[in-house]
């Protein structure tokens, strides 16, 4: 699909391009928030939970 195509579909949408883009479209807003979230975190407490969920793997 031509990249002019792809953009006006994603503006008839009325999506962000990385909303349209996202794997898990639905609950794309749960995650951003989250993502958000997890930014603001130190990087101590954002190893604590990489580490976290190794170990539930």
């Amino acid at each position: 699909m031509p990249m002019d195509k792809l953009l006006e579909c994603i503006t008839i949408f009325g999506v962000s391009n990385e909303e349209f883009l996202s794997d898990n479209y639905q609950n794309y807003g749960e995650e951003k928030k989250l993502v958000t979230k997890f930014r603001k975190l130190s990087k101590e407490s954002q190893d604590l939970i990489f580490n976290l969920m190794d170990s539930m793997k």
